[in-house]
């Protein structure tokens, strides 16, 4: 072979492992570049995968939250039914209640008057501020500022009260009226039977009762006016046991007090 042809050969040979050294890079960087596709392909998938279980577990967390909602209004409902049952028993015994309340107003007023005419019929011991709560008591009960059962139960108070005058004895003021005269004076009272009075300017009495009317009547029996003075000195000194020379005035039917 000749020289010419060797050089010829050799230089096609260079070309060609020159050629094929760079489609061999080339190839290389392709395989590279499909090589890092993959790999952001794998990362994308990954990426989808944690995304999708995240959106399921969302999905799933917001079905148990409606459920459990769903639960909730239920319970609510019931709740609510419960409390409207629960109201219309309550205004249904209100209702009762208030018209047995009602119906209790006409016998409250009448034992109001009996005992008016009881305290009436009675010792004139204050009369004026006990008639006065009876007509605050029936005045609350005709003007619908109280209902009967509180009149009721503050009428039962006031007997009470009235009862506790019979078991006792004290020295209280009051005004009354001697000879169609209000005086102030200091009074003795001996349960509801008795009472006696002195005065400021010294003159002395007792009650009388005649044909069912109450009056305040002067004594001027020294030994009775002394009797009276002693009471009163007795009770001053809150010493309640004694003996006594008072005037007892005893009503006699149709005729005059002894």
């Amino acid at each position: 072979m000749n020289k010419g042809k060797f050089l010829t050969i050799l230089v096609v040979l260079t070309a060609v492992g020159s050629l094929a050294t760079a489609q061999e890079n080339q190839f290389k960087q392709r395989a590279q570049k499909l090589a890092d596709l993959r790999g952001e392909i794998g990362r994308l998938e990954s990426r989808i995968q944690t995304e999708r279980e995240t959106g399921l577990n969302e999905v799933q967390s917001l079905i148990s939250q409606t459920e459990e909602l769903e639960l909730l209004i239920q319970k609510e409902k019931i709740r609510l039914k419960t409390l409207e049952r629960m109201i219309t028993e309550k205004r249904d015994a209100d209702s009762a209640a208030k018209q047995a309340v009602e119906e209790l107003k006409t016998p409250v007023l009448a034992a109001i008057q009996l005992i008016r005419e009881t305290v009436l019929a009675g010792l004139p011991f204050r009369l004026e501020e006990r008639l006065g709560e009876l007509d605050h008591l029936q005045a609350s009960l005709t003007g619908n500022t109280a209902d009967a059962l509180t009149i009721a139960s503050r009428l039962w108070q006031f007997v009470e009260d009235e009862l506790k005058l019979s078991s006792e004895t004290g020295q209280y003021r009051q005004v009354i009226e001697i000879e169609g005269v209000n005086i102030l004076a200091d009074v003795v009272r001996v349960g509801m039977m008795l009472m006696f009075y002195r005065t400021e300017d010294g003159r002395y009495g007792t009650t009388t009762k005649k044909e069912g009317l109450w009056a305040f009547e002067q004594v001027t029996n020294k030994e009775a006016t002394d009797g009276i003075d002693a009471l009163f000195d007795s009770l001053r000194r809150q010493v309640r046991q004694g003996r006594f020379n008072l005037p007892i005035r005893l009503e006699i039917p149709g005729g005059s007090a002894r």
